[in-house]
C-alpha cells in the first residue's frame, strides 16, 4: 500500500502459478507475501506446503490455522524476518459449504451477517470499484470473509463490527470505525479513516493505514506493517509487533507518501 512490504512473486502454495495483483477480486489459488522481505530465507524446497519464493527456495508454511478451514481460495502469507508467522486462508469462490453474498449496485442500507449465518463468504461486484457502498457492515456469524477489491475499490461508507469468531476482512476502505469484539479476527490490506478497537485475543491486523486512533486490550495478537496517525494504544500481553509506524496525512488525502512516516511503533 505505502511501502515495499508486499509482494506476489508468481508463487504460490504447491499447485499454484499465478501472477494477480495483491488488490484483484476474490481468485482461487492466489498467494500474496507480505512482511519484510528483505532477508534470507530457508526451507526445505519443493516439497510440502510451501511459498516458492524462487527456483530453488520454498518457504514452509502452515496451513492449518483458525482461518485456514478451506483449500483452494486465496492465502496471504505472514512474514517477519524471513519466516512465515501467519497464514489467512480465504474460502474458494465456488464452496457448496459456504453461502455467498455478493454487494452490489442493488444492495442498499447495512449488511449484516448474522449468528446463524456462519461460514459466510462477502464479496463485491466491480461495477462498485471506486463507488462507495453507504452502510454500516456487522458480523456476528463465525468464519466469515469479507473479500474487497483493494481499499481504493471497495468503500464501505460507515463503520464495521465484528462479533463472530474467525473472521477475514481484506481490501477495504472503511470511512467510519472498525470494532473487534470476539476472538481471531484477521484484518489484511484495508485503510481504516476512523478508530481501531480490538478488545479480544489472536487478532492478526497487517498491512493497514489506520487515520484515527488504535487501541488494543487484548492479549496474543500479531500487528506487521500498519501505519496509525491517531493514538497507538496497547494494554494487552504477549503481541507481536513489527513495521509498523507513524504518519501524519499533511495533505489529508487518505494517502501515505514516505514523507508523511513517522517514528516506529512498539509492543509494550
Amino acid at each position: 500500500m505505502k511501502r515495499a512490504h508486499l509482494m506476489l512473486l508468481g508463487i504460490a502454495l504447491v499447485g499454484c502459478d499465478d501472477d494477480r495483483g495483491l488488490y484483484d477480486d476474490h481468485q482461487d489459488e492466489t498467494v500474496a507475501v507480505i512482511g519484510d522481505n528483505e532477508v534470507t530465507l530457508s526451507g526445505p524446497v519443493g516439497s510440502g506446503d510451501c511459498v516458492q519464493v524462487s527456483d530453488s527456495l520454498c518457504v514452509p508454511v502452515d496451513t492449518e490455522g483458525s482461518w485456514c478451514e478451506r483449500e483452494g481460495g486465496p492465502v496471504d502469507v505472514v512474514l517477519v524476518d524471513g519466516v512465515a508467522v501467519e497464514v489467512v486462508c480465504y474460502p474458494p469462490a465456488d464452496d457448496e459449504e459456504r453461502p455467498t453474498v455478493i454487494v452490489d449496485g442493488a444492495t442498499v442500507g447495512d449488511v449484516d451477517v448474522a449468528q446463524n449465518a456462519n461460514n459466510t463468504t462477502v464479496v463485491f461486484d466491480d461495477a462498485l470499484d471506486g463507488v462507495p457502498f453507504v452502510g454500516n457492515v456487522s458480523v456476528d456469524g463465525n468464519n466469515v470473509s469479507i473479500y474487497g477489491n483493494g481499499p481504493d475499490k471497495t468503500i464501505i461508507d460507515g463503520d464495521v463490527v465484528i462479533t463472530g469468531n474467525n473472521v477475514r476482512l481484506r481490501g477495504v476502505t472503511i470511512t467510519g470505525n472498525l470494532s473487534i469484539t470476539l476472538n481471531s479476527a484477521a484484518v489484511v490490506l484495508s485503510r481504516i479513516h476512523g478508530d481501531v478497537l480490538i478488545t479480544k485475543n489472536g487478532t492478526v491486523f497487517v498491512e493497514n493505514d489506520v487515520f484515527g486512533a488504535f487501541t488494543s486490550t487484548s492479549n496474543g495478537n500479531l500487528y506487521v506493517g500498519n501505519d496509525v496517525q491517531g493514538a497507538w494504544s496497547i494494554t494487552g500481553n504477549g503481541s507481536t509487533c513489527d513495521e509498523n509506524n507513524a504518519f501524519a496525512d499533511g495533505d489529508a488525502d487518505h494517502q501515505i507518501d514516505d514523507g508523511e512516516l513517522a517514528d516506529p511503533l512498539v509492543c509494550p
